[in-house]
């Protein structure tokens, strides 16, 4: 069957150019060569990091209102434990010391983590989603634990020694951030 198909084709091609010699020019169809449609376009990611122009900076006195804020809602919590530790201890000294230890180290736990784990996880506290401020790292993105972890604690205490200069600094920096921004790469922005 196969050698019919091949014997059948010079007969086919010369049947063709016999009929396309009878045909006048302007009859003769025209043959256009056939152009392969392009690749698709590569997918556009979508990324967090918002344009300069559209970022706005966070007001000192935004950033103070959410600090008290988040002061307020911590000191609820710390006086709590404080509260019930005292009731448990009674009147031995000796508990009352032992307590006071414990009482200290859970409130900083509960001071630290409050700040780690909100910052970490969507760059707002409670008090800052309040004042609709919102920390970023400053590539747009949520700064995550590790970044949160250092901005709350080594850069928050080296922002408070000499007479709490490094909090000050939004004042006069063009990008309204702290010591401990500057030190976790962050910045705190207006969130719609």
């Amino acid at each position: 069957m196969r050698a019919n198909v091949i014997m059948l084709t010079p007969l086919l091609l010369s049947t063709y150019d016999e009929h396309m010699e009878e045909q006048s020019p302007a009859q003769q169809p025209v043959i256009l060569p056939v152009i392969p449609d392009p690749p698709p376009e590569a997918p556009r990611i979508l990324t967090a990091q918002p344009e300069a122009t559209q970022m706005v900076y966070a007001t000192a006195l935004q950033r103070f209102a959410a600090a008290l804020v988040d002061g307020l809602i911590i000191s609820v919590g710390t006086t709590t434990i404080s509260f019930s530790a005292n009731l448990v201890t009674g009147g031995n000294q000796t508990a009352k010391f032992m307590s006071s230890i414990f009482t200290s180290i859970l409130s900083l736990s509960l001071t630290y983590g409050y700040y780690v784990y909100f910052t970490g996880k969507t760059g707002q506290t409670l008090g800052k989603k309040m004042l609709h401020i919102k920390v970023i790292t400053t590539n747009g993105e949520i700064p995550g634990y590790g970044t949160a972890a250092i901005r709350e604690t080594i850069g928050k205490f080296i922002s408070s020694i000499a007479l709490s200069l490094g909090y000050l600094w939004m004042l006069w920096d063009e990008k309204k951030q702290t010591w401990h921004d500057k030190i976790a790469n962050t910045l705190v922005v207006k969130t719609p």
